[in-house]
């Protein structure tokens, strides 16, 4: 899993996976459609014979529900949904009023998610403990109330929802043309994939651990303190002498207009000197003036001639255009000491807020992570990823030794998918021998390479684990940031991964999300 090129697209994977799965006869589904998320976990929870995988997969789907709560409630929409665990899309639009967030305010969302995924991991364990039966999921019953209302709206179904995100845009659009799209197969989850979903939710809260190690909340809070300081700068007076700009400036437009329109001029004149060199050309090439030796003559003969018209005119155009740009140049500086240029500077930087809060959260990332980080919490994402392979060769264990031949989920060669697709067993083995190679850079046995380092050197993740220490920009890609961390011994390859993309057909991110 840490191979995936869209590390953090798996923060919805199981849930699309889980969305994707089942279809119960209609009338269930229709009784499921109006039914929100936490109603049917406090369903489950009331009843005498309650599943307790299912109980644990709504609960998983609820702790994804809540973040987007969260996101609606402070407008955090589509300009954060690129940063861990908030990748998806707002469904619906955005809060028109929403309330202001504070500097802390994404890590408690983190921390929330995390907190939510502990419970349903306590009771997936729970099921998998006590041999739970498996169970089917309509598709059409599964929606997450993003801005709390109460009410199912477009957008906030499941596929709506997570499947463009998972699948791709293209993958989405195969799947809305097919029938599955009108007709979604029921799949039966089965104790394996009970360890799959185990497995995600360990992934899941190895990322936010990951990212509260390097807790941005204090550099969002001086960021903003910093900024709201800012209005209380001193205000000084303009040292120049407004009168003489305007008088330099009436002095200069009237110049820069002659430059301007002395080029135009010498552009108009060459125009039908280019139509005709253009037309010679054409004439040329025909295959009866090449035949005529005269005509071809003649015509090369004012070729030439147009030629050394058009130099000088092209010579002094650009001696012009030179002026004209120097010009330019000279006014806009002057203009730039008026007062009126900085009203102007307000409004353009009103404009610019936008980019401006883009290069605030590049900011932000790259402060947060220069910052010493927190050993409790890298301590704890590295245990999680540990528990996330385990769980995920329980997984494979338990598919490759079914001899059932359900609706599966993932199946193995001897039994058929619901959905329309087909395990080859070198692409299950070599995306098991991926997890064996991420499992290895875990524990220490597999270095991480690093293109400045000398050769057969790498870095040791488990020796970072024991002490982990900043990673500001410059040093990490210089690489002195690691070198506490380096060792020398075999370093991690692309050959798995290059193998599972050539097996799967360039769709090897795809393939990994499913895969688990």
């Amino acid at each position: 899993m840490l191979f995936t090129r869209r590390f953090i697209a798996p923060v919805v994977a199981p849930i699309v996976a889980l969305a994707l799965s089942a279809q119960l006869c209609t009338a269930q589904v229709v009784a499921l459609k109006s039914e929100s998320l936490q109603v049917r976990i406090d369903r489950l929870e009331q009843s005498d014979t309650e599943n307790l995988f299912e109980l644990g997969t709504m609960q998983v789907l609820r702790a994804v529900e809540t973040s987007l709560q969260t996101r609606y409630e402070y407008g955090l929409g589509q300009e954060k949904s690129r940063m861990p665990m908030l990748r998806l899309p707002l469904p619906g639009g955005y809060n028109p009023a929403p309330k202001a967030p504070s500097p802390e305010t994404l890590s408690n969302v983190v921390r929330a998610f995390l907190s939510d995924l502990e419970v349903a991991r306590a009771t997936l364990e729970k099921a998998d403990a006590q041999s739970e039966a498996g169970f089917p999921l309509p598709l059409a019953g599964v929606w997450l109330d993003a801005n709390s209302n109460g009410t199912r709206e477009a957008g906030e179904g499941a596929l709506e929802l997570l499947g463009a995100v998972v699948l791709g845009r293209r993958g989405m659009r195969d799947f809305e043309k097919s029938e599955l799209a009108l007709n979604p197969p029921t799949v039966d989850f089965d104790k394996s994939d009970l360890a799959w979903l185990t497995a995600y939710t360990h992934m899941l809260s190895g990322v936010g651990n990951a990212y509260l190690a390097f807790d941005p909340t204090d550099v969002w809070a001086n960021l903003a303190a910093q900024k709201a300081a800012l209005k209380d700068a001193p205000q000084i007076e303009n040292y120049f002498d407004q009168e003489a700009l305007k008088a330099e400036l009436a002095r200069l437009e009237p110049m820069s207009k002659a430059l301007n329109d002395e080029v135009e001029a010498l552009r108009a004149e060459q125009k039908p000197i280019n139509t005709r060199n253009r037309d010679i050309k054409a004439e040329m090439r025909k295959p009866e003036t090449k035949a005529d030796p005269e005509k071809l003559a003649a015509l090369k003969a004012e070729q030439t001639a147009l030629t050394d018209k058009l130099k000088p005119l092209r010579d002094a155009q650009n001696k012009a255009s030179r002026a004209k740009r120097a010009m330019a140049a000279e006014i806009r500086a002057l203009k730039a000491k008026t007062d009126e240029s900085q009203l102007s500077q307000i409004r353009s930087a009103r404009n610019a807020r936008q980019f401006s809060e883009i290069i605030d959260r590049i900011y932000v990332v790259l402060t947060a992570l220069a910052q010493q980080p927190d050993k409790a919490h890298v301590t704890a994402a590295y245990a999680h990823w540990q528990q996330m392979i385990a769980h995920n060769r329980t997984f494979w264990t338990r598919v490759e030794a079914e001899t059932d031949n359900g609706r599966e989920w993932v199946p193995n060669p001897q039994q058929t998918a619901a959905l329309p697709i087909t395990i080859d067993p070198e692409v299950a083995r070599t995306w098991q021998n991926i997890l064996a190679d991420a499992e290895a850079v875990l524990e220490g046995k597999l270095l991480i390479p690093h293109s400045l380092l000398p050769a057969g050197y790498g870095i040791n993740l488990k020796s970072y684990v024991e002490n982990p220490t900043p990673l500001e920009l410059a040093a990490s890609i210089q690489g002195i940031a690691f070198y506490e961390h380096v060792a020398r011994g075999p370093t991690m390859s692309s050959f798995y991964w290059s193998r599972l993309a050539r097996l799967t057909g360039g769709n090897a991110g795809n393939f990994a999300l499913f895969f688990n």
